[in-house]
């Protein structure tokens, strides 16, 4: 999230304000965060870890999405 925020010109906080806000995350009971069924479907993010330990990350097919959504027209693609 760190590399997609700084490719996108946005701090970190502010990118998982934006993916809560439009579906593309969700908080757990327990604080962490979650890709929705939706991101999951569409391609443009995957879980990674195991039952606790796992966090959402943004997929290269996502990264694009995020640059189209935001108008940025980022140099390179942070998921490589």
């Amino acid at each position: 999230m760190t590399k997609a925020a700084q490719a996108l010109g946005t701090r970190r906080s502010s990118l998982f304000e934006w993916l809560d806000r439009e579906g593309w995350l969700h908080r757990t009971f327990g604080g962490g965060r979650h890709a929705t069924s939706h991101a999951l479907s569409e391609g443009w993010a995957v879980q990674r870890g195991k039952g606790a330990v796992s966090w959402p990350q943004i997929t290269a097919v996502g990264f694009q999405e995020l640059a189209r959504r935001l108008g940025v027209n980022p140099e390179a693609d942070p998921a490589t």
